[in-house]
C-alpha cells in the first residue's frame, strides 16, 4: 500500500513522492518497499487451527516511515532515515484471548554524497 503520511508538510513533498492514481506496479519491485514513499505498510493476516482443531485469528504489519531530512551530508551512524514499525496480533478464538507484541527499530542510510 503506497501512501503519504498526513503529517506531511509543503517541504517534505520535495522529499518524498506522492501516492496518486496512475501509479503502475511492477513485480517483484513492487514486492518491496519503495524508499521514495514516505509511508508503506504491508499486512499479513489469517486463520490457522492447531492439531487439535483450535482456532486461532493472526495480523502481522511492517511500517515504514520515511524520516530523511534532506540531503545526507550527516554521514553519522545515529542519522534516521526511516522508523520500521512491526506489530504482531494473535486471537485464540475458542480460549477468547488476545495477545499483541509491537516493535520499533531505524535504519540509517546514507542517500547522495
Amino acid at each position: 500500500m503506497l501512501l503519504t503520511s498526513p503529517g506531511s508538510t509543503a517541504a517534505d513533498g520535495d522529499l518524498y513522492r506522492q501516492a496518486a492514481p496512475g501509479y503502475h506496479y511492477s513485480f517483484p519491485r513492487d514486492h518491496f518497499e519503495h524508499a521514495d514513499f514516505r509511508t508503506e505498510w504491508w499486512y499479513y493476516t489469517g486463520n490457522l487451527r492447531d492439531t487439535a482443531g483450535k482456532r486461532f485469528g493472526f495480523e502481522l504489519v511492517f511500517f515504514r516511515q520515511g524520516e530523511r531530512r534532506g540531503p545526507a551530508v550527516n554521514r553519522s551512524t545515529w542519522r534516521i532515515d526511516d522508523l520500521y514499525l512491526a506489530h504482531l496480533a494473535l486471537t485464540d478464538i475458542d480460549g477468547k484471548r488476545f495477545y499483541n507484541y509491537r516493535r520499533l527499530n531505524y535504519c540509517a542510510r546514507h542517500y547522495g554524497g
